[in-house]
C-alpha cells in the first residue's frame, strides 16, 4: 500500500515541468542614447582612458 502510493507520487512528480518563461517586453538601449535624450553629459573615450 504505502509503496504503491509512493511510486505513484513519484510518477506524477516525473510528469510534473515548469512552464516556460514569459517575456513581457524590453529593450537594449546604449547609456550614451539615454544620457543624450535626458540631456545629460555623455561619457567621451578620453573619460575611459584616464
Amino acid at each position: 500500500m504505502r509503496l504503491e502510493r509512493r511510486k505513484l507520487e513519484l510518477e506524477q512528480e516525473r510528469r510534473l515541468s515548469a512552464p516556460p518563461p514569459v517575456v513581457v517586453g524590453g529593450a537594449l538601449v546604449p547609456a550614451g542614447c539615454l544620457a543624450r535624450l535626458d540631456g545629460g553629459r555623455v561619457a567621451g573615450p578620453d573619460d575611459f582612458a584616464r
